[in-house]
């Protein structure tokens, strides 16, 4: 085949040279086109078909092909694509141009369209490429596999077809050559090569990606639900843009404490883990791998060791964002349920919220005494009385007052060190958003999450065969690129 594309091609450069006749025509170009048409074009077909491998990964629904005067581009692109109708936009009546694709590249009449659009008005073209489109959403109801070929036609005509692809969300392709005849103004034939362009949309999709990842790694989760969720609509590399959406929609839910939606986002994500079509970093991977189940035993047990955790992971999130207020709030949150939690171990049925003193001691006087003599020293005052409600100094206080072997664990021991909770305390008493009227300042938030961190590693080592905290904490953190 080879031998023979080469044969034809000497021919043909013979005939423009003017150095062999063929056919009547009265000029050596014209001559030259005839003879490409009807000598080259079908030798060039038969030797797509005999060795060339399909570039596309679903069948083409439709081929639209920018054809002017000379169809042979159009030809080796029905070739190539083998698509199951064809479109051809032609900027001027060619009908004879329409009986050389019929016939070379072997295609009924019935599978082959043509039109006629206005080159210098590019929303002919895309009016005539949309409503084939919507045809065959219609009668297949599906996304139609559409290629746009911009090889042929006036270059405007490609401009705007260009256009057309970008709004339609379609992908492009032109015919080009692995070597170029300058006298013929052609790729030498037999070295033709289809050229698959990225579908113009992919093009932005992967800025809209990149800003999707930055409102990730800024924490921004709804926003970021949003933009990866209109993505994963619009392109090709759905897979990982529907990875985002649904690491971002779980990040949501797990920032806002949504615990009624935590289990249902943490399916999906372990679903979206296991897709082999995306697969982030193994790094990446592995990380959100223990954050789904970090997030299961805490939608099982949302009252469990992992909400003290969470109160202090998301703590440090807000931190991050210079969300301080936001902050003080949780890393006292942290200490609250921390202690709180540890008083109702005591004793069950206890509930901090409700107390009933006696389910901690049997002599509730004598607890009250207790609690009085500890308030005083720290207050310093005697009006100090069992409250209705624990509250996080209140817990503090009660554990000292029942002597709980868990206080030198996390360093609560003394006196000094309950003063020295209660003065951290203050940084989320003096926020305006608990019961002052101040900013929280960034030092003031550090040192906050210094304090509580430092408990919560004593809290840790008396919660048995579990992973370091430093490290556990690190792998829980958000995830900020994928």
């Amino acid at each position: 085949m080879a031998s023979e594309i080469r044969t034809k091609y000497l021919q043909l450069k013979r005939i423009l040279a003017n150095e062999e006749m063929y056919g009547v025509d009265r000029t050596a170009i014209d001559r030259a086109r005839r003879f490409r048409v009807e000598q080259v074009l079908p030798v060039v077909v038969r030797n797509i078909r005999e060795n060339w491998k399909q570039q596309t990964k679903d069948p083409v629904d439709l081929l639209v092909s920018l054809s002017g005067h000379s169809p042979e581009t159009t030809v080796v692109a029905f070739e190539m694509l083998r698509p199951d109708r064809l479109l051809v936009l032609q900027s001027e009546a060619a009908f004879q141009s329409l009986d050389v694709i019929s016939k070379y590249a072997n295609v009924q009449a019935s599978r082959i369209e043509p039109r006629l659009v206005d080159p210098n008005d590019p929303l002919s073209i895309y009016a005539q490429v949309k409503d084939e489109v919507d045809r065959i959403r219609r009668s297949t109801g599906r996304q139609a596999n559409v290629v746009i070929d911009i090889t042929g036609g006036k270059k405007i005509m490609s401009a705007a077809a260009a256009l057309a692809a970008s709004q339609l969300d379609l992908q492009m392709c032109y015919i080009d050559g692995r070597r170029y005849d300058p006298s013929l103004r052609q790729p030498v034939p037999g070295s033709e090569k289809l050229v698959l362009l990225p579908n113009p949309t992919e093009i932005f999709m992967e800025r809209e990606m990149e800003k999707a990842s930055i409102l990730l790694a800024h924490g921004d989760f709804f926003a970021s639900y949003r933009r990866f969720g209109e993505i994963a609509e619009k392109t090709d590399r759905s897979s990982h843009a529907r990875f985002g959406r649904d690491l971002a929609r779980c990040y949501a839910a797990w920032c806002n404490f949504d615990f009624a939606n935590v289990r249902d986002r943490t399916r999906v994500l372990r679903e979206r883990i296991d897709d082999p079509r995306y697969r982030p970093q193994q790094e990446v991977l592995d990380r959100i791998r223990i954050q789904v189940e970090f997030l299961e035993m805490l939608a099982d047990d949302p009252g469990g060791v992992e909400l003290t955790l969470n109160y202090f992971l998301i703590a440090s999130h807000y931190r991050k964002r210079d969300q301080h207020e936001f902050a003080v709030l949780l890393y006292y949150r942290t200490l609250e349920h921390l202690l709180c939690r540890q008083l109702e171990l005591r004793a069950e049925g206890f509930k901090c919220k409700s107390p009933n003193w006696s389910l901690l001691m049997d002599d509730t006087d004598d607890l009250e005494v207790r609690f009085r003599e500890i308030g005083a020293r720290i207050y310093r005052t005697k009006n100090v009385v069992l409250p209705y409600r624990v509250g996080m100094m209140d817990a503090a206080l009660l554990l000292h007052a029942l002597e709980d072997p868990f206080l030198p664990a996390v360093g609560l021991a003394d006196d000094a060190a309950l003063l020295a909770l209660m003065r951290q305390a203050e940084h989320r008493n003096r926020s305006v958003l608990a019961h002052g009227s101040q900013c929280v300042e960034a030092q003031a938030s550090q040192q906050f999450e210094n304090y509580v961190l430092d408990l919560l590693l004593g809290f840790w080592s008396l919660q048995g065969d579990r992973p370091k905290l430093d490290k556990y904490l690190a792998a829980l953190r958000f995830v900020e690129h994928i």
